[in-house]
């Protein structure tokens, strides 16, 4: 079975990179996006900077800086780290454009896992014969969305992680598997985090073993009716959320 790995040099893509490799499942190519700094980051600093915020245009090599400091604050995976686990590794600047179509359309791979990327458009998800993998951060189809480990927590629910084959809809393909996280006395939400990249990884390794040893996984309905979809969490309600927490703690 040929599989590639898209990823976007997340701590989340290179855990599960490590464990395909640990569990010894081939790894035909692993395609990254290149860091550029999003129109939100830049809108952000505006704000921040208020009057000064015109010397951003005039800021030279922008996106050099960015990458050096997600190095530094995120882990970000460089290529030389990737080439330990696969010779093949290519770079791209978007993992939807024509350069990524392309060299996808010329591996021709069986199976596509997502490391941690952007939401992935149909000219992608149409290239590889079983389909695209993909480790959600909450139990679908109860939690689609971002933030679905906070939203999850301040609801009074356990959450957990699935894997998922990817459609066109956000987190609404058909699931594989799903585990819930365990949650023990006094633990932050940073560690429960830490717990899901853990799993997920773990998770997405078995399955991915699972359709190399068969050529099939059985998969259930994703019943998107009976889920909801969660925006980013306010600055009000994790406030609220740290709030529960820490009284929890007590």
């Amino acid at each position: 079975m040929k599989t590639v790995i898209l990823t976007n040099g997340s701590k989340h893509g290179h855990e599960i990179i490590r464990q395909l490799k640990k569990e010894g499942i081939r790894i035909d190519c692993i395609i990254i996006e290149k860091k550029m700094v999003r129109k939100k980051e830049i809108d952000l600093l505006k704000t921040k900077l208020g009057k000064a915020s015109f010397i951003i245009p005039i800021i030279p090599f922008k996106n050099m800086i960015y990458r050096v400091f997600r190095k530094f604050k995120y882990d970000d995976l460089t290529i030389k780290t990737l080439k330990e686990y696969c010779k093949i590794v290519y770079k791209v600047s978007n993992l939807n454009g024509k350069e990524s179509e392309t060299l996808l359309s010329s591996i021709n791979p069986d199976l596509i896992v997502l490391g941690g990327s952007r939401i992935i458009k149909e000219n992608i998800l149409d290239i590889p014969k079983i389909g695209t993998l993909n480790a959600h951060p909450g139990i679908l189809p109860y939690y689609r969305g971002l933030d679905v480990i906070k939203w999850a927590l301040y609801n009074g629910d356990k959450p957990g992680v699935t894997i998922h084959f990817v459609n066109s809809g956000i987190d609404t393909g058909e699931i594989c598997t799903y585990k819930e996280l365990e949650l023990k006395d006094n633990i932050s939400i940073n560690a429960i985090k830490e717990q899901a990249i853990k799993v997920s990884a773990q998770l997405i390794s078995k399955t991915v073993l699972k359709i190399d040893e068969t050529g099939k996984i059985n998969t259930s309905s994703n019943q998107v009716d009976k889920g909801k979809y969660y925006a980013k969490m306010p600055i009000e309600i994790h406030n609220k959320l740290m709030k529960k927490l820490s009284k929890n703690e007590q």
